[in-house]
């Protein structure tokens, strides 16, 4: 995963067009235990910028014995004055840390803001807004966009991006393709225009591809071509 850590003086990063997946935290250690580490995905404490993006399949890490199980499996944002922005990125499938015994769980699989600003634009998909429920709040109706515009999930009923296993799909990286009648191809208030003209595979960004009529923006770190 990526961990975002250093001063409070520290200038922004930026994670543009790319895909994190399957990353581990590391788990507690010990005889007497310890807690699960945070953020499969990112784990940040600095001012971040993600952008057209694909976090998934990342694990928070598992508490050993009396130690708590690790949160964030997607994206951890730490205490203190951190600020994230999230824009047209997919943050789904992840999971918190494991436990046993008495060990307590993590929270917030997909995100966990613990503190700081963390700001929202474009249209994101979050599979399970557990532990970031005022920044991305449950939708009035269950499929639908919530009350800004974007696809959320819930711990009762979370949802699923519906992507294509990791594969070489064309450019330097591997990558996760949507499948057909995937919720984050041409999404509804989606961008019909992009500041960057390529995806992270450096092919066409704006396409039309639910044949639907109308080239949008699709939410992640690839553009499908129906072609």
């Amino acid at each position: 995963g990526v961990r975002c850590r250093g001063s409070y003086y520290d200038v922004a990063l930026c994670l543009l067009e790319c895909t994190l997946p399957a990353n581990l935290a590391g788990g507690g250690v010990g005889d007497a235990g310890g807690n699960g580490g945070n953020g499969g995905g990112v784990y940040n404490r600095v001012n971040i910028q993600i952008l057209n993006c694909t976090i998934t399949n990342n694990q928070a890490g598992s508490g050993l014995g009396l130690g708590k199980g690790g949160s964030g499996g997607g994206i951890y944002q730490e205490e203190g004055t951190a600020d994230m922005s999230i824009s047209n990125t997919i943050v789904a499938g992840n999971q918190i840390g494991s436990v046993s015994g008495s060990t307590q769980a993590g929270t917030g699989p997909d995100v966990r803001k613990e503190a700081g600003a963390l700001t929202r634009t474009g249209v994101n998909f979050i599979g399970n807004n557990a532990g970031a429920t005022a920044e991305f709040p449950s939708p009035a109706i269950a499929g639908q966009p919530n009350s800004n515009g974007d696809l959320v999930g819930t711990a009762a009923a979370p949802r699923n991006p519906m992507l294509r296993p990791l594969a070489n799909n064309g450019g330097p990286t591997r990558n996760l393709l949507p499948l057909a009648g995937s919720p984050v191809i041409d999404p509804t208030g989606g961008d019909t225009s992009s500041t960057f003209p390529t995806d992270q595979r450096e092919l066409p960004r704006v396409l039309d591809g639910d044949s639907m009529g109308g080239a949008v923006v699709d939410i992640g770190g690839v553009e499908l071509d129906p072609v």
